[in-house]
């Protein structure tokens, strides 16, 4: 099992996002990440807990809103949105370990779709540059 288990071997969200936020995170030590790429430090980051959490809310966010009827969303303005409720309900004062790179959204996008067949071809994508 998996940190992303609300998802069934099918690819389906077993679980309705319920939209809370959990109450702690940790925060993410970018100084001492080892890869030296954005795809690298994107997939360490989202196989720790905060990320696990961001990624989670990300792909029901998504399932959601596919759900309602969008086609297609972009994932920037989800980002912005989980972001966005984050801050509200914690204010300026905790808003350190909740940074996400805008680096990590395009990858963000393509994990999600990747891992959640119902979220397939979702996101609108461009080919991705070589940054290694």
């Amino acid at each position: 099992m998996t940190q992303f288990d609300f998802i069934n071997e099918h690819g389906s969200v077993k679980a309705e996002y319920d939209g809370s936020i959990p109450d702690e995170l940790p925060p993410y030590d970018y100084a001492n990440d080892e890869p030296k790429d954005d795809a690298g430090r994107f997939d360490k980051w989202v196989h720790t807990r905060y990320g696990g959490d961001i990624m989670n809310q990300f792909i029901r966010d998504a399932v959601g809103l596919k759900r309602q009827g969008f086609e297609t969303y972009s994932a920037w303005a989800l980002v912005g949105h989980l972001r966005y409720h984050h801050d509200s309900k914690y204010g300026p004062e905790n808003t350190e370990p909740y940074k996400i790179s805008n680096n990590f959204i395009a990858y963000m996008a393509r994990f999600a779709m990747d891992n959640c067949k119902e979220l397939e071809g979702f996101f609108p994508t461009k080919k991705m540059k070589n940054n290694g």
